[in-house]
């Protein structure tokens, strides 16, 4: 079983596992009604909201890979007037999102026999510009959650959790 976004490349994701034969994919959306796939069951989720990334858990026991896919971008640099609420956002989303759904799963997928995390990132974890400055800091927060977890999770013998993509 897996849990992700189902849009965009979230979709790709569930199609995917789909055709590789998964008996079931959780899809982590905020409108599971505007979600048709067959074999994708629509989890109502939004990765900010710690209350929703703790129902997801409870009702997605059996899940063996976490995609942390969900992100936002907004355009604006580091001295944007908006610059403070744009990385609020970004980070609520892009760092904050995964790491909650890490926590809330982990022992869920070490429950299932080890499973794997995967965290989507980006380039712009290294490269960053004035047009999207904020998301690339929540993104190289990201990475870095990245490899802390990584560690953390080696310690309980359980290195093969986690891959960044």
């Amino acid at each position: 079983m897996k849990l992700h976004n189902a849009t965009g490349l979230g979709l790709a994701f569930a199609r995917e596992a789909l055709g590789r034969g998964a008996r079931k994919v959780y899809a982590g959306v905020r409108d599971p009604s505007k979600l048709r796939l067959a074999g994708v069951e629509a989890i109502r989720l939004d990765v900010t909201r710690p209350e929703g990334v703790a129902a997801a858990a409870s009702r997605c026991t059996d899940v063996a890979l976490l995609i942390n896919n969900a992100g936002i971008a907004t355009v604006g640099g580091f001295l944007s007037a908006d610059s403070i609420q744009s990385a609020r956002a970004q980070l609520g989303t892009n760092f904050f999102g995964p790491l909650r759904l890490s926590q809330a799963l982990a022992p869920v997928l070490g429950a299932n026999g080890g499973g794997a995390i995967l965290n989507v990132l980006s380039a712009a974890s290294w490269i960053n510009s004035p047009l999207l400055a904020m998301y690339g800091a929540s993104k190289s927060a990201a990475w870095a959650l990245t490899n802390g977890l990584r560690h953390e999770l080696r310690a309980h013998g359980s290195s093969r959790w986690l891959r960044p993509a």
